[in-house]
Formats: structure tokens, sequence, C-alpha cells
């Protein structure tokens, strides 16, 4: 159970008011949506820094650029995956 929800229980069972608890939730969602916000900068960063350096500074044979490009086209691709399966809650 994550952290969040332990502190979300413990309060319900100190008979916290109804309006606390409410906000509790919401301000815990939205801890939640902006952690998985940074995830996914940080591995869309990480992606860029990958290409960058292949671009400018891979010295790898052809063959062997060719295959972690290939490499690292298929982790974008998993990215763009995740990416479009995640809810729009807008």
């Amino acid at each position: 159970m994550p952290n969040s929800l332990k502190g979300l229980e413990l309060a319900r069972l100190a008979d916290l008011p109804p309006e606390v608890l409410t906000e509790a939730r919401r301000v815990a969602e939205r801890l939640s949506e902006m952690e998985a916000e940074r995830r996914e900068a940080s591995r869309s960063t990480k992606l860029k820094t990958q290409l960058i350096q292949a671009l400018e500074h891979s010295k790898l044979p052809d063959e062997a650029l060719a295959s972690y490009l290939l490499t690292l086209q298929k982790e974008i691709v998993n990215v763009l995956a995740d990416t479009a399966e995640e809810p729009d809650d807008t």
C-alpha cells in the first residue's frame, strides 16, 4: 500500500472531518500525478540525451551505431506507447 494511501486511511481512522479527508485525497492524487509527470520527463530527457550523444560524439563503427540506434528506437517507441496509454484527465 503506498504511503499516501496509508496516511489517508489513518486520517479516516482518526475520525478527521470529511472536508479534511477530501482535501487530503485531492492533494495525494495531485502528488501522484506530479510524480508520474516527473518520471515521464526524466525518461524523455534521458532518451533525448542519448540521441544527441550518439549524433555528436559517437565513434562507433556504422554497424554498431545502427544497432545502438535500433535499440534506442525501441525504447522511444515504448515510452511513446506508455504515454499514449495514460488516461487524459483534461
